[in-house]
C-alpha cells in the first residue's frame, strides 16, 4: 500500500493550501501544515507531495524531486513536425483519429507523443502508481511551457488503478492500440529522473494473459516497449521494430479482428 504526505511550499498562498487539501481528500493521503517546517521534519521516511506556487512535487526522504516534465517528448514532437520518422509511432501504425491504452502511463512522455499523432482520437493512460497518477495528471493539465504540448496534453484521459484490471473489465476491440512500456527491471543509470521515478512507479511485468487481454481489446496492435535484446527473446511477436542505433525496441502483435 502506497503512503505520501502531502504539504505545501513554504509561505503558501490560500490558493495552494486549497489545493493542497482538496489533493489530500481525493489521494487518502495525510495532509500537513507547512507551518515553517522543514521537509525532513513532515517526511517521517515517507514521500511528500508538495503543492508549490507553480506545480506539483515529489520529494523523497533523501530530499531528492520528482517533478513532471515533457522530457524526450518534446524533442520528438519538433523532429515529427520536421517530417521525422518516430520509431514508436511506426510501431503502432498511428493515423490521426485512432485510439490508444497506454496501460503504463508513467510520466505520459509516450502518451503526449500519441495523442499528438492521432491528432482529435483517444488516449487513454492508466498508472497504478497513485503518486505517479498524481503528479502526471496534474502536470498535463498545468504544463504551459511549449505550445506543441499544450494541446496533445490537454487531451489525454488519466486513469488510476491497475491495467490487469482495466483490460478484463473493458469490451472486446475497444482501442485500436494497446500499449505497455513496463518498467525494466534492470536500469542503466543514466538518468536520476528515471531512477527516482522507479522509487514509486509500479513494478509490473507483462505475461502472456496480460497480452492476451490486451489483444482482446485491441482492434489492430498490442504493442510492448522494452530493451532491445529483452524482447529479440520474447516469442509472443509478429513483429519487433527499433531505430538503427537504439537499444530500445518495440515487439508487435498484430491482432486479428
Amino acid at each position: 500500500m502506497e503512503r505520501a504526505i502531502i504539504t505545501t511550499s513554504l509561505n503558501p498562498t490560500e490558493e495552494q493550501i486549497k489545493k493542497a487539501l482538496n489533493l489530500a481528500v481525493d489521494a487518502g493521503f495525510p495532509y500537513i501544515d507547512r507551518n515553517n517546517k522543514s521537509l525532513t521534519e513532515i517526511a517521517r521516511e515517507m514521500p511528500v507531495l508538495v503543492v508549490t506556487k507553480k506545480n506539483l512535487e515529489i520529494v523523497f526522504p533523501d530530499m531528492t524531486k520528482l517533478y513532471f516534465h515533457p522530457g524526450m517528448a518534446k524533442i520528438r514532437i519538433k523532429g515529427m513536425k520536421k517530417g521525422q520518422e518516430d520509431v514508436m509511432i511506426k510501431a503502432m501504425g498511428l493515423m490521426p483519429g485512432m485510439s490508444v491504452l497506454d496501460c503504463t502511463l508513467g510520466l505520459a512522455q509516450d502518451s503526449i507523443v500519441a495523442q499528438y499523432a492521432v491528432k482529435d482520437g483517444l488516449v487513454v493512460g492508466i498508472e497504478k502508481s497513485k503518486i505517479i497518477y498524481l503528479l502526471t495528471s496534474n502536470g498535463l493539465k498545468t504544463y504551459d511551457e511549449d505550445p506543441d504540448l499544450i494541446n496533445p496534453m490537454r487531451k489525454i484521459k488519466v486513469k488510476y488503478g491497475d491495467f490487469t484490471d482495466f483490460l478484463v473489465k473493458l469490451p472486446s476491440k475497444s482501442f485500436d492500440v494497446v500499449y505497455f512500456d513496463p518498467m525494466f527491471k534492470k536500469t542503466t543509470g543514466k538518468s536520476a529522473h528515471i531512477l527516482r521515478l522507479r522509487n514509486v512507479a509500479a513494478k509490473d511485468y507483462i505475461n502472456e494473459e496480460v497480452l492476451s487481454n490486451a489483444c482482446s481489446v485491441a482492434r489492430k496492435r498490442v504493442v510492448v516497449k522494452g530493451r532491445k535484446a529483452e524482447i529479440k527473446l520474447l516469442p509472443f511477436f509478429d513483429k519487433i521494430i527499433a531505430g538503427k542505433d537504439s537499444e530500445i525496441a518495440f515487439g508487435v502483435i498484430e491482432v486479428q479482428v
